[in-house]
């Protein structure tokens, strides 16, 4: 059996190590999200991706989503209002979403 360690925010490993600035990195990380969704073909939308659980559609959506909850979370608002999906938008529609949600990011 595994135990699990549950941390307070105070007591997580990352609170007790010095500051380190990892907007950069999430800068890099959304950007490239953004060409990748961006080189996405509609004839690769039902393509499986290493997540099992999602093909190219769901995943394309789901980063959007993730997307828009970095946002909320750096207003210090509820990550869990937004959801997890960008289900409103149609096929191919992510690309486009990606540029106004990375800005607010």
């Amino acid at each position: 059996m595994t135990e699990t360690k549950q941390f307070t925010a105070a007591q997580s490993p990352a609170a007790q190590s010095p500051a380190v600035d990892t907007r950069p990195d999430l800068a890099a990380a959304i950007a490239l999200a953004g060409r990748t969704l961006a080189a996405v073909r509609p004839d690769q939308y039902d393509a499986p991706t290493p997540c099992t659980e999602f093909d190219v559609r769901r995943l394309s959506s789901h980063l959007v989503g993730v997307l828009r909850r970095i946002s909320v979370i750096g207003r210090g608002e509820d990550p869990f209002s937004v959801p997890s999906f960008a289900d409103e938008l149609a096929d191919g529609e992510w690309a486009a979403a990606w540029g106004p949600a990375a800005e607010e990011a």
